[in-house]
C-alpha cells in the first residue's frame, strides 16, 4: 500500500513539481519514492531510513507494480542510481541496465 505524505521528512527523495511523491505503508520504516511521467514511461527516485534498506527490495517491487496498476499508459520505468549495491537490488526486482557512466546507472524495468 503506498500513500502520499503530507509534511513529512522526505529523507532528501529528490523531486519538484512534476513529481507525484508516495510513501510505503509499513509502519515500521519509511521509504519514499518520488515518480514524473516521460512519455509512455515513469522515472522514479527513492529514499529510505535505516530500517527500511531491509526492506527495500519487497517496498521497490510493490511500487513498481502499483504504478502499472495506477497508469495504464506507463510501459516502463526507469530509475537513475548511484550505488552499485541498490544497482544489484534493482535487477533483482526485474530492472535492466541501460546505460552506465562513472557516476550512475540507469535501470528500466518494462510492463
Amino acid at each position: 500500500m503506498f500513500y502520499t505524505p503530507v509534511d513529512e521528512d522526505l529523507l532528501g527523495l529528490p523531486h519538484d513539481s512534476n513529481y507525484l511523491i508516495y510513501r510505503w505503508g509499513r509502519t515500521d520504516c519509511r521509504i519514499y519514492f518520488s515518480a514524473a511521467q516521460k512519455g509512455g514511461a515513469v522515472t522514479m527516485h527513492l529514499a529510505s531510513d535505516k530500517a527500511g534498506l531491509r526492506q527495500l527490495a519487497v517496498a521497490l517491487s510493490e511500487f513498481c507494480e502499483h504504478i502499472f496498476n495506477e497508469f495504464n499508459w506507463c510501459q516502463m520505468i526507469f530509475g537513475i542510481i548511484g550505488p552499485r549495491s541498490i544497482v544489484r537490488l534493482s535487477e533483482r526486482c526485474g530492472f535492466q541496465r541501460l546505460l552506465t557512466n562513472d557516476n550512475a546507472t540507469v535501470m528500466v524495468r518494462y510492463r
